[in-house]
């Protein structure tokens, strides 16, 4: 009888050893952990969130070994809106309206100046383009400078080509898209 019990506890102790190597392996290679406890067993998930994070990244930073990482993920949406408010307030700055106030609200309004995305599409508006060959050259100009930064020839970081599938530019009724072809789209 004792000999029985015995081989009942071993056989436990067994399945329940068992169980916390499966549990662990699991953990490690299937679960992302955003806890930093997970250090320890070598599963922590960093979460790439703020713009200036990401685009360091893009320029090589190893932010696997900065923040000892098995994983990184990319909050992509963040990053699309971070970039998007960047270019709507160097818009508004660069063409005068970077004070808050009643002009600022209407050209925004009306979609006369700024930035805005619509999902993988980022939106520049101009005020200052009134005629079709001015947006097609504004247009052929971000699109050469874009396809460079795809190729990895630019000497900026990439973030639109990136974060972005095409780039819409408007110019009072007339618009013109571009698409950003990249291998590298984040969070695909």
């Amino acid at each position: 009888m004792k000999e029985g019990i015995k081989n009942i506890i071993g056989a436990l102790g067994a399945v329940a050893i068992g169980a916390a190597v499966i549990s662990w392996v699991i953990l490690v290679f299937f679960v992302h952990c955003e806890n930093p406890i997970c250090r320890i067993i070598d599963a922590y998930t960093y979460r790439v969130k703020s713009l200036e994070e990401y685009s360091e990244y893009i320029k090589g930073a190893d932010l696997h070994a900065t923040h000892r990482a098995r994983v990184l993920t990319f909050s992509c949406d963040d990053l699309r809106d971070q970039l998007v408010n960047l270019l709507h307030g160097a818009a508004l700055e660069e063409e005068g309206f970077g004070k808050p106030g009643v002009a600022q609200e209407e050209v925004i309004r009306l979609n006369l100046i700024g930035a805005r995305s619509d999902g993988h599409t980022l939106h520049l508006m101009s005020m200052r383009i009134t005629s079709q060959k001015e947006l097609e050259n504004w247009s052929a100009k971000a699109h050469a400078w874009l396809e460079d930064e795809a190729k990895g020839k630019g000497e900026g970081t990439a973030l639109v080509v990136r974060l972005f599938d095409a780039v819409t530019f408007h110019a009072g009724d007339k618009e013109q898209t571009v698409p950003l072809p990249s291998k590298f789209k984040c969070g695909r």
